[in-house]
């Protein structure tokens, strides 16, 4: 009776490391996978080099209207982290599904984002000079508000 729960247990035990190792080699090929994603990122950031200060003006944006919400973020992360928990196996299956769909679709992505650099290649010097003219604006405006400022005190003081 001992023996045979034992080999019972022995059983499960093969099974599980079967598992784990059919899982290890899952990750291993997911991992040369976004080996091959992270290369193609490399050439997209390359292409990209040029606008990297409007995007860290853009992250700094975000950061900043990001800045008091980073504890309820924590708590929808901790609250999706809850409900995950036990999917990890169909989670990977859905990572699988997706990757598959996706791996073709790379060099489309990279063809749209040439073209949307094309767009904007030689639009910078057009939008800061649209920035210095409206900066121009306002202070035009700040000066004249200035100057009825100082004519209504002296319109107050007649009163």
């Amino acid at each position: 009776m001992i023996l045979k729960k034992i080999r019972n247990y022995l059983s499960k035990i093969s099974n599980i490391e079967n598992l784990e190792k059919q899982n290890f080699e899952l990750l291993l090929e997911i991992k040369n996978r976004l080996l091959s994603v992270e290369e193609r990122l490399v050439h997209v950031e390359e292409r990209l080099d040029g606008s990297v200060p409007e995007i860290v003006e853009r992250l700094i944006h975000v950061e900043e209207k990001l800045d008091g919400s980073v504890p309820e973020i924590i708590e929808r992360l901790i609250h999706v982290e809850e409900k995950l928990d036990g999917s990890v196996p169909e989670i990977v299956e859905r990572l699988i599904h997706v990757e598959e769909k996706l791996d073709g679709s790379a060099p489309e992505m990279i063809e749209r984002l040439m073209h949307v650099e094309e767009k904007l290649d030689g639009k910078t010097s057009e939008i800061i000079q649209r920035l210095v003219s409206v900066e121009e604006k306002e202070n035009d405006i700040a000066n004249k508000w200035d100057k009825t400022g100082n004519i209504r005190i002296k319109l107050k003081g007649l009163n």
